[in-house]
């Protein structure tokens, strides 16, 4: 990789927190991270049980996102409270910069479908440039039933709100008719 001005260290979930924990090392320049873990170790990270029954202490005990490549951007839903956490323990280690992908809950890589989309996103990251990142990312979350699932489910469980229920569940049903996590949901709020 020494042979390169550029490397681009890229991954979602653990596949971020390696993109990030190893980054440097590879030589990359920019780490692109979508919802990364800062570590899966319970005493790292007692708040989040999600993926503690793929630990084992002999093999990650301690590990974690100890240090950053030269520029590293998290992707991440602000309002997922799991992930806020992870980022605000990776924010301790070094400078990051954000995108904030809202009600895209753990799954923000689910914008990136296709390879011309990641083509443009790539060279935004490797250009730094997170406004054109931000300008591309933005209208993809409305492309995806995760997004319309957030909404309703926040409506609908976290807030109590008929409103923001019927906005994720009319808009989601809409353009996913056949999704069965909308659907379910629509007969329980009827």
């Amino acid at each position: 990789l020494s042979d390169y001005r550029e490397v681009l260290a890229y991954g979602n979930s653990m596949g971020a927190y390696a993109a990030l924990a190893h980054g440097k090392t590879l030589g990359a320049t920019t780490t692109l991270a979508f919802s990364p873990q800062f570590s899966l170790d319970p005493a790292l990270v007692p708040h989040d049980k999600r993926y503690q029954e793929f630990f084992r202490q002999d093999l990650n005990g301690g590990e974690a996102v100890r240090s950053l490549p030269g520029r590293s951007i998290i992707v991440y839903d602000p309002y997922q409270p799991l992930d806020r956490e992870h980022v605000e323990l990776i924010r301790k280690v070094g400078r990051i910069e954000e995108v904030h992908a809202p009600f895209m809950d753990h799954d923000t890589i689910r914008m990136v479908a296709s390879s011309e989309t990641a083509k443009v996103m790539f060279r935004a990251a490797l250009d730094g440039d997170l406004r054109a990142l931000r300008r591309l990312l933005k209208p993809l979350r409305r492309k995806v039933p995760i997004y319309y699932r957030s909404i309703a489910y926040r409506g609908l469980v976290i807030r109590k709100s008929p409103f923001w229920t019927s906005v994720g569940l009319r808009n989601g049903l809409q353009l996913f008719p056949q999704d069965e996590v909308l659907q379910g949901w629509s007969a329980k709020a009827n």
